[in-house]
C-alpha cells in the first residue's frame, strides 16, 4: 500500500460515493459489501485480521469505530 492514512477520503464501505484509489483492492471493503454492512463496527467478527493492519497503521479508525458499535 504506498497511501497514507489521511489520503483515504471514502464515503464508507458499503455506499456510493467518494473513493480513493485502492478501494476497489481493499479486503475490507470487499468483505463489508459481501456481508452488506455500513463498516467493520456492524460485524459479529470485530475485529479481524482485515482490521489489525488497519489499526497499527491509523489508531484513530479504532476509536472511531469502538464509537460507532457503542452507539449501536
Amino acid at each position: 500500500m504506498s497511501f497514507k492514512p489521511e489520503e483515504m477520503y471514502c464515503d464508507g464501505c458499503n455506499k456510493e460515493g467518494r473513493l480513493f484509489s485502492w478501494c476497489s483492492e481493499c479486503p475490507i471493503k470487499s468483505c463489508c459489501q459481501e456481508k452488506g454492512f455500513q463498516n467493520c463496527a456492524y460485524c459479529e467478527d470485530y475485529f479481524c485480521d482485515n482490521l489489525k493492519m488497519t489499526f497499527d497503521k491509523d489508531p484513530s479508525a479504532k476509536e472511531r469505530l469502538d464509537e460507532i458499535r457503542k452507539n449501536l
